[in-house]
């Protein structure tokens, strides 16, 4: 098959296709906890998920854009990391702000 334009755009779609699969894929991962119950997490799961978090911090980087607006979007991804975080797993304070009749929440 010749290089033209034509077979670069049509790589380029099935490329993107594939990226939008594994985005949704993600997204669906990430409305179920990525498949784990609040009352199981484990420090297995949160590797897990810092190995994800990794991954695409990386590939955010890369396809960002620069500037305040890089600065912007990592604010963005930051901040919905610790909501997914959160949901899985509520943040408690350190046993010495926390009041003594307290519930441990994870």
């Amino acid at each position: 098959m010749p290089n033209t334009n034509d077979t670069g755009l049509a790589a380029f779609i099935s490329a993107k296709t594939e990226i939008d699969a594994m985005l949704e894929r993600l997204a669906v991962l990430s409305a179920d906890h990525f498949e784990c119950s609040p009352e199981d997490v484990n420090w297995g799961d949160v590797g897990t998920l810092e190995h994800y978090r990794a991954r695409l911090r990386e590939i955010n980087r890369h396809g960002a854009p620069r500037g305040r607006a890089r600065r912007l979007s990592e604010l963005v991804l930051a901040e919905e990391c610790v909501a997914a975080a959160n949901a899985i797993c509520p943040i408690t304070p350190p046993p010495s702000q926390r009041h003594p009749a307290a519930p441990r929440r994870c």
